[in-house]
């Protein structure tokens, strides 16, 4: 039988070749006379819809058209109709010539739709309808056949009867033939559809988690030009701070440059002040030497003068004497106590001083090492924020640890500019103090000086 079909179809595609093209109005005018429904702008300009309509109208005419002419071999004028020359006017009838040249087999039991330009997604379900339709055309076509009383005709012919016997034995077998095949397709249907379902379900879910992984991706490169932009924020407001961080430095290091002169000029002053005092040590106990041998001359005098020759007024002399002596004396006294008392104040205060010194070091040295510390901390922020960025793919964790970097880099940004500033404050408050008891104590050594 395959022999036989091969052969029709071999003898049709000779006869299509042959006829030429028919146009549009040819066209338009066959398919009215089947009615099927058709415009002359839908055949030169064909969709997708149209292309399905005409298809089911061709489908339905094909049926038709072989119930009829069941008993006869189809005419040239059937073929030709059914031919895929007849709708190949242009490539953008692509889709009906395929379909065209599928009909005009007219072997339903060898058919294919995967040449059809239909997109993956229903394919398939496309699939079913035309074996749908095609298993239904057979049922009607068997039951045609067998109600068809033709073939039980009394023939007075042997050579008509037996012909007729031949005839009916063949379709009896293609009508076995036929009942297989469609209980097979009929099987067939229930695991296609329950694939197609599957097919359908699948893509579904693939095009939900597709839109769900755009909208993420969109979300997250967002995220990340902003995380980008806070960088180099963080860079700019990084190198201001290492900016103001070097013009405090360079004014601590003067102060402190200033610190060491003014310490410098203190233990001048001090050297200065210890030889005016040497100095007023070596006048006072010129002077006692002078008091005590003026003592002495007076006691001689008191022994040698004889009380008749005017006790009296040396007694007077010897009062003022004695009384300008003891006025010396507390004097001398005096400058000594001052002396002492200048001396230990001079003593505290640099003691004061240097353990100031040391502390104003101490403090800018803790400062410079945490400035230090910070900065490196915030290098190291920034190369870990870095390097998440670039293996940066879209996914949860890596948006996680960008927004995690970001905030500890903020985080240390804010800590280095509060810490910086304590440190500066109290660096400034403590040079303050040490500037206000540097000049308490030139005054009270400019005072001490213009006393002596």
């Amino acid at each position: 039988m395959s022999s036989s079909h091969s052969g029709r179809r071999s003898i049709r595609s000779s006869m299509v070749r042959s006829m030429p093209e028919p146009s549009f109005q040819e066209l338009h005018r066959m398919l009215l006379e089947n009615n099927i429904p058709s415009s002359i702008a839908e055949l030169e300009r064909p969709n997708q819809l149209f292309v399905t309509k005409l298809f089911d109208s061709i489908l339905n005419f094909d049926v038709q058209l072989k119930l009829q002419k069941y008993r006869e071999p189809l005419e040239d004028e059937a073929g030709y109709y059914q031919s895929a020359a007849y709708l190949s006017f242009t490539e953008r009838t692509a889709k009906l010539r395929l379909i065209q040249r599928f009909l005009a087999s007219l072997n339903y039991d060898e058919f294919s739709i995967h040449d059809l330009l239909r997109p993956e997604s229903d394919r398939l379900k496309y699939q079913l309808i035309v074996i749908s339709r095609f298993l239904d055309a057979k049922r009607r076509m068997a039951k045609e056949l067998a109600q068809h009383k033709d073939l039980n005709k009394v023939v007075t012919s042997s050579e008509a009867l037996e012909s007729i016997v031949l005839s009916k034995n063949k379709v009896e077998a293609n009508l076995e033939e036929l009942k297989h095949f469609v209980e097979d397709k009929e099987n067939d249907l229930p695991s296609l559809k329950e694939l197609h379902n599957a097919k359908v379900h699948t893509l579904k879910e693939k095009k939900i988690q597709s839109n769900d992984d755009l909208t993420r991706k969109n979300k997250l490169r967002q995220e990340r030009q902003k995380l980008v932009e806070t960088v180099d924020e963080r860079s700019k407001i990084l190198v201001e701070l290492e900016k103001d961080v070097g013009l405090k430095r360079s004014f601590v290091t003067q102060s402190k440059e200033e610190l060491v002169n003014s310490l410098q000029e203190l233990e001048d002053s001090q050297k200065l002040l210890e030889l005016q005092l040497a100095e007023s040590r070596t006048k006072s106990h010129n002077l006692t030497e002078s008091l005590n041998t003026f003592a002495s001359l007076a006691n001689s005098i008191k022994q040698l003068v004889k009380p008749e020759d005017g006790i009296r007024s040396l007694l007077s002399r010897d009062k003022t004497i004695t009384e300008a002596l003891a006025q010396s004396t507390n004097e001398v006294n005096q400058a000594k106590t001052e002396h002492k008392m200048l001396e230990v104040r001079i003593s505290t205060f640099k003691s004061k001083l240097e353990m100031q010194a040391k502390e104003a070091e101490r403090v800018m040295h803790e400062v410079d090492m945490k400035i230090q510390t910070w900065h490196t901390q915030l290098e190291s922020a920034l190369e870990q924020f870095n390097e998440a960025k670039t293996n940066f793919d879209g996914r949860t964790d890596a948006k996680n640890a960008i927004e995690s970097e970001a905030a500890h880099l903020e985080r240390l940004a804010k800590e280095l500019k509060d810490k910086y500033l304590l440190a500066f404050k109290k660096t400034g408050s403590k040079l303050e103090t040490l500037r206000s008891s540097l000049q308490v104590y030139l005054d009270d050594v400019t005072q001490t000086l213009n006393m002596v």
